[in-house]
């Protein structure tokens, strides 16, 4: 909306001249920046209020092109303090207007749910550009927003705006690293949490889990040590489905955040991998056991690994004989098997596949009894991720990539490998 932009762009331009003198401009320009908001009505339906709104607005963009032409017939530079102060000034009125005016409507009882959505989506539209003005402070306007909301009688409203409000100073206090802050505001969740149980709601296992995997973002600021894992398995135990996914995602995300160690870990060591594959069949590590066995990690989706398929390809087909094996863990939609089986048959992948979802970690489940995907175990966020696996079991290299995979098998199977 122009009055919008032009009350931010306004807000901006506040200096400490915003109410300087005037008094050396001429009268046209004088006049223009001296030019009233509109008279707000006195009514008891919030429409009128929403209206005057518009009316505002458009009575403000009058006014600035007023205020343009006027600059310009007595040569007020529109690039000068005092033009900006002229503009602040003008602007400044208009929006003062316009916030008693939604006062005005949020005091209103048997308002609609409608427009008093309106009101409230309105108010808070305006609140930044109104604390720059006035040098109030947001978090005070919409907490008195709230305490408005329950003077009419929507408590229900005002919790939802509550909600918002300890958002946005979770926000503030991790942009900040405030850990005093944001360990304060997390205690209030935690204890919630604590008190809820096992009946603890979706919202608040959802809010309390956000906040908590925020932490790592906070400078200074440390959980206390098993308190995720205590939350995993207080919201498994919750009888309800929603709470309980929260649990697998929550305890999963935990397991992904320790991954990207294991996976450093993995040469020299054996990997943890099964799963089944795009035909129904499932992973038989006997199938491969004395083989050296390529995990590739792949997307039909990412060009680099897309590029990657060629050099695979042609290992594949000059050590296959030998005993060389691949296997793709494809991260594409698992719902477009059909897509995907075309793109395998157009480039002529030889090896089988297995959608992320459907390779897991042998033997393991989440509290919650869902299978442990083995890209969430092993932190892998970035593809592709070529996982070259030796004859004895054991991890070569987690980046088997374009030529270094050639020099690994030639140090595997030898250079005689075409003969």
């Amino acid at each position: 909306m122009k009055f919008r932009l032009l009350l931010l762009a306004a807000c901006l331009a506040v200096t400490s001249a915003l109410f300087v003198s005037t008094a050396n401009a001429q009268d046209a320009f004088k006049a223009a920046a001296a030019v009233e908001a509109p008279a707000i009505p006195q009514s008891d339906s919030a429409a009128d209020y929403l209206n005057y709104l518009n009316q505002n607005e458009k009575a403000l963009d009058e006014a600035v092109r007023n205020l343009v032409n006027a600059a310009q017939k007595d040569n007020v530079d529109t690039n000068s303090d005092q033009y900006n102060a002229g503009l602040s000034e003008l602007i400044a009125k208009f929006s003062l207007k316009a916030m008693e005016a939604l006062n005005k409507g949020l005091s209103l009882k048997n308002v609609s749910d409608e427009e008093l959505a309106k009101l409230i989506i309105e108010k808070k539209k305006l609140i930044p550009a109104y604390c720059q003005i006035t040098g109030a402070k947001e978090e005070d306007e919409l907490t008195a927003m709230s305490a408005q909301l329950r003077q009419i009688g929507r408590p229900d409203v005002a919790d939802a705006l509550d909600e918002s409000i300890f958002n946005v100073k979770v926000q503030k206090s991790i942009k900040a690293n405030d850990a005093e802050t944001f360990g304060k505001l997390f205690d209030v969740v935690n204890e919630q949490v604590q008190k809820a149980g096992k009946d603890v709601s979706p919202e608040l296992a959802f809010k309390a889990t956000k906040i908590a995997l925020a932490a790592r973002d906070v400078k200074g600021y440390k959980l206390e040590d098993g308190l995720l894992k205590k939350y995993v398995e207080q919201f498994a135990a919750s009888s309800d489905p929603n709470v309980q996914y929260i649990s697998t995602q929550l305890e999963l995300q935990v397991l992904f955040d320790a991954g990207e160690e294991k996976m450093f870990n993995l040469p020299g060591n054996e990997i943890l991998f099964s799963g089944t594959f795009i035909d129904g069949t499932k992973f038989n590590p006997e199938d491969y056991k004395g083989k050296v066995l390529l995990i590739e990690v792949w997307a039909t989706w990412c060009p680099p690994c897309c590029e990657e398929q060629t050099v695979v390809r042609d290992a594949y087909a000059k050590y296959h004989d030998k005993g060389f094996e691949v296997i793709g863990v494809s991260c594409d939609d698992e719902n477009d098997l059909d897509g995907f089986k075309e793109f395998l048959d157009t480039y002529k992948f030889a090896w089988k596949q297995m959608f992320e979802n459907n390779a897991v970690i042998p033997g393991m489940k989440t509290v919650t009894g869902q299978p442990v995907p083995f890209n969430k175990y092993y932190g892998i966020y970035k593809v592709p991720r070529p996982i070259l696996i030796g004859k004895d079991g054991k991890v070569v290299t987690i980046n088997a990539r374009g030529p270094e995979l050639e020099r690994r098998l030639k140090e595997i199977y030898g250079d005689d490998s075409e003969k």
